[in-house]
């Protein structure tokens, strides 16, 4: 039986603990502590989902200030079809939800992104079948997830897409890289964010397919504006995003990642905010980004490329709520696969784990209560700042074995 790599060992060890203290702290509390990571307002729970079913609804999603592509709203409009929405317009989204149609409908929904999702990590997981429920209990009972669910958000729908197409983008099998083409086209007209992916064809100069993604993109893009108005809701949609950009980015620091937001929580958390220390702090983050965006280009392990494109896509936008935390799975499971397990690999494991584990063991948290509108959890905290971390540590390694190889010539085998 082959050795498990230590750092992958650390990984599902440390990450089991989280767990098990995660299940403690819900039955000493009567399942209060959960509060630390979920949406304040217990009222909207599921909302995101029935929220935007309602703004499709109408036929004029953009006209209410929403800022999905409009393939997320057909699929939206898909579901809709199955709910009560006459019930809608005399109570309200929340007596949709709350009806048992309304309830069964999101189940269905649910239940089939966690079907994709399981069977996505047993394709493409390395391990035996032991190891493969592991993961995916892990993957279940993450903070991403849980959030996710909680939201009723699609980001792990699109996650699902963006996985199919990172696990068969070196596929020796044509069919399958083209389901993976269009997969990311799929994912792009979601969330828009997964586009920078696109940059691995760039890397290895497949530039015949980069087209046809290209293609793929445009057509499952735009084509679906034809349902809400046509391609001028385009420059709506744009605006839109720009104005909700702002807003959400300046509610306080809880729920997001983003690396801006974590440099002046972790200020304000040490109340040291002020003009000059904030101009010093934006001119660290243009500095951070100068360090590790070159090292996506200059990484040479499939995972930590994977993982930098990641760091982009949840830590760079304005603002990226703790269930954008899901895109981790992906560089996860090829660090589980490739990773070598040097001692540098288990510090990447536990950063990993601090990325997604549950951390909420108390009704009310050391920075806040949780039902404070935004206030800045325990949880979101940690996972921001070790999201930062491996991002920082990963480029570290990147500069200093790429500028090794520049100066100290190689021994003659």
């Amino acid at each position: 039986m082959k050795k498990e790599k230590r750092s992958n060992a650390v990984f599902y060890g440390l990450m089991g603990i989280m767990l098990g203290l995660f299940v403690i702290s819900l039955i000493a509390t009567g399942g209060k502590s959960i509060y630390q990571f979920l949406f304040y307002d217990r009222k909207d729970i599921f909302m995101d989902f029935f929220n935007s079913i309602n703004d499709c609804f109408s036929g004029d999603p953009y006209g209410k200030k929403c800022i999905y592509p409009p393939l997320t709203y057909v699929i939206y409009t898909i579901f809709s079809k199955f709910l009560p929405m006459d019930m809608a317009k005399k109570h309200g989204m929340f007596a949709v939800r709350d009806s048992a149609q309304g309830l069964t409908v999101y189940m269905i929904y649910t239940l089939i992104i966690v079907v994709i999702m399981l069977a996505l990590i047993w394709k493409f997981l390395k391990g035996d079948r032991k190891k493969k429920l592991q993961f995916s209990v892990v993957t279940l009972m993450s903070m991403p997830v849980l959030y996710s669910f909680d939201r009723g958000n699609i980001v792990w729908f699109c996650m699902a897409f963006l996985m199919v197409y990172i696990f068969t983008y070196d596929s020796k099998n044509k069919i399958l890289r083209e389901i993976g083409l269009i997969s990311l086209a799929i994912a792009t007209s979601i969330k828009i964010y997964p586009v920078v992916f696109g940059l691995m064809l760039l890397f290895d100069k497949r530039w015949a397919e980069a087209k046809r993604c290209i293609i793929y993109g445009v057509l499952i893009f735009f084509v679906p504006f034809l349902c809400f108005g046509g391609f001028s809701e385009f420059t709506v949609l744009l605006s839109n995003l720009t104005n909700a950009s702002n807003f959400l980015g300046s509610i306080g620091h809880g729920y997001r990642l983003n690396f801006s937001n974590t440099v002046y929580g972790v200020f304000d958390v040490l109340q040291r905010r002020g003009p000059r220390i904030d101009k010093l702090l934006q001119y660290a983050l243009y500095a951070f980004y100068v360090f590790y965006l070159p090292c996506i280009f200059l990484a040479r392990e499939r995972w930590k490329k994977i993982f930098l494109l990641t760091a982009v896509l949840v830590g760079m936008p304005p603002f990226s709520y703790a269930y954008s935390m899901v895109f981790v799975i992906i560089p996860l499971m090829l660090f589980l696969n490739e990773n070598k397990g040097k001692p540098r690999d288990v510090f990447y494991a536990v950063c990993f784990v601090f990325c997604i584990a549950p951390i909420g063991y108390s009704p009310v948290s050391i920075l806040g209560d949780a039902t404070v509108p935004y206030a800045y959890s325990l949880n979101v905290l940690v996972m921001s700042l070790a999201l930062m971390a491996l991002t920082g540590f990963l480029a570290l390694e990147t500069w200093i074995t790429r500028i090794t190889e520049v100066l100290l010539p190689r021994r003659s085998k």
